[in-house]
């Protein structure tokens, strides 16, 4: 799979998610461990220029699969809107 492939089923995969918050319900677990598995191919992409976001971006990843299994929908909305400044972060700085 290559980079543009690779994040055009990451965005999907992000944009469920999303859905599903601002359905005001939390994601399907199996819809997180998607996105998660996903997320964590990202460093395998990344160019030293923007590694460390990357990471990042994965260890926020981490979190929302981990507060969506303690089924805590405040801090599940909280790490999709922190997720969702972290990919538009990426995607303005790093072209």
């Amino acid at each position: 799979m290559d980079l543009k492939e690779y994040k055009k089923k990451l965005s999907q995969a992000f944009f469920e998610l999303k859905k599903s918050t601002r359905q005001g319900e939390l994601p399907p677990l199996p819809k997180v461990e998607n996105f998660y598995n996903l997320a964590q191919k990202l460093t395998h992409f990344a160019s030293e220029d923007w590694l460390e976001e990357a990471e990042d971006f994965v260890i926020l990843a981490k979190q929302l699969k981990q507060a969506v299994q303690k089924g805590n929908p405040r801090e599940t909305l909280m790490l999709i809107n922190s997720l969702s400044e972290a990919r538009s972060y990426c995607h303005k700085t790093f072209k």
